[in-house]
């Protein structure tokens, strides 16, 4: 397709390139903009992921290599296909290259993204940490380790259970590690269970205090800030079930109406001068019913940012308009809306119930007020993704001598005793480093 063919540039709206199309987040920003009538297209590292099926994607376009320079490469190459087209980021280390090369991509890309200082300050766990204490943010009991000797000393500092993250999950991560995103430990002991040398893999980590409660006390702050630093729109919400259970990715949540935690967000991004698509997710502790910060989100949304599209706050929508210049997405009554990984409910439930800290009246009261709904994988009048994701599983299920290799996944990683594993997204994209914190000028192109 031509850009001259494409009608939608009169008023102002560019075509769209999305990161991640093989990712649940990637397809759930292109879902999001279905309405702006724009061509739409992906960068994938597995183009034969179920979430690349989708009838959302104009085209979807392989990513040749997981790197800065396989990145760099693969967007310069498609920005040849217009003159201009908007970019939407949903990784991590992908909103960090963006942010570090925007000069570079300036010209053929429009995209709202804060600077580089603050994607290090907001997006590394160690810089946040130690932020978020400088300014007086309520985050867990928090050491920031460097060495061996360094976290033996902390272990001896804090209360167990405690959780050891990596600064900045990236390549390196991903390959020792595989799909385990922290680690929980329960005893001192414990962290010589860890099946590869920590610092050897990161060069620093955070290790914090374990916040006491369960998947509903996961609460976050969906938002969209446009170029000038002004929030656009936000939604509220809480998780209803996580897998793996009680640490990892959103399985169902509802949206709520939480002025405390909008009030906390907001003040937490504007100390930060931040830009851009947000969030913010915290925990509330039982013991003394206070909300404490487990980690923002900056340049992208979150697997389950599009809960608030379903309850009437496009965020996504937002970004993408704010970006090529075009009118504002009006924001209109909300309703309670409820969205689900169709891949992570399953267990989670089992897990759940095996372990009796399931949230059946919570789920029962969301399931009841819910007036929309969004999926991870299945769309309106778009199932294929949910179809190849379902028909992967079923595979998996098959004895090993009917299925082709050994069932083992490269660079997975068994758990090691004493350690419990936290499962996250595939192997993201190595960053390089990042430079110091330099001030909250935003990036807009």
């Amino acid at each position: 397709m031509e850009f001259e063919e494409f009608a939608g540039d009169r008023d102002g709206r560019l075509p769209v390139v999305v990161t991640g199309a093989d990712l649940p987040g990637g397809l759930g920003i292109a879902r999001a903009l279905r309405d702006e009538g724009t061509p739409v297209y992906g960068l994938a590292l597995d183009p034969a992921s179920p979430c690349c099926r989708s009838s959302s994607w104009t085209d979807v376009l392989p990513v040749r290599e997981d790197s800065v320079s396989g990145w760099l490469r693969a967007l310069t190459e498609l920005s040849t296909r217009h003159p201009r087209q908007v970019l939407m980021i949903s990784q991590d280390t992908v909103v960090e290259i963006v942010a570090r090369h925007a000069q570079q991509l300036s010209g053929r890309y429009a995209f709202v993204l804060p600077d580089p200082g603050t994607v290090r300050t907001l997006g590394h766990k160690t810089a946040f940490a130690t932020w978020a204490r400088e300014h007086g943010f309520p985050i867990p009991r928090t050491e920031v380790v460097c060495g061996e000797r360094e976290l033996t000393e902390a272990l001896d500092r804090l209360t167990f259970p405690v959780v050891v993250k990596p600064d900045l999950r990236n390549g390196r991560w991903s390959a020792a590690s595989g799909r385990t995103k922290a680690h929980v430990l329960h005893s001192p002991e414990a962290v010589s269970a860890i099946p590869f040398p920590l610092f050897e893999v990161s060069d620093r980590y955070v290790v914090q205090e374990w916040i006491d409660g369960g998947d509903a006390d996961v609460r976050f702050c969906l938002l969209y800030r446009d170029r000038d630093g002004r929030e656009l729109g936000y939604r509220t919400g809480r998780k209803l079930l996580q897998w793996p259970v009680g640490t990892g990715n959103t399985a169902v949540c509802t949206t709520t109406d939480d002025p405390e935690l909008h009030r906390l967000a907001r003040e937490l991004f504007d100390r930060a001068g931040l830009v851009g698509l947000a969030s913010l997710e915290v925990k509330r502790d039982r013991r003394d019913g206070r909300y404490y910060v487990t980690e923002p989100t900056v340049g992208r949304p979150n697997l389950q940012s599009n809960v608030a599209a379903a309850a009437g706050v496009n965020l996504i929508a937002m970004a993408y308009r704010d970006a090529c210049g075009a009118p504002a997405v009006p924001v209109g009554r909300t309703r309670p809306a409820i969205w689900l990984s169709e891949s992570n409910v399953p267990p989670a439930l089992v897990c759940s119930v095996a372990r009796r800290q399931l949230d059946l009246a919570g789920i029962g009261r969301a399931v009841l007020r819910c007036r929309g709904l969004m999926l991870a994988y299945a769309g309106r009048h778009d199932l294929r993704p949910a179809v190849a994701m379902l028909a992967g599983k079923a595979r998996a299920f098959l004895p090993a001598r009917f299925r082709k290799g050994n069932g083992q996944r490269p660079g997975s990683t068994p758990a090691a005793a004493g350690v419990s594993q936290v499962h996250g997204p595939g192997p993201a994209a190595p960053a390089r480093p990042a430079p110091e914190a330099s001030g909250a000028s935003a990036l807009t192109v």
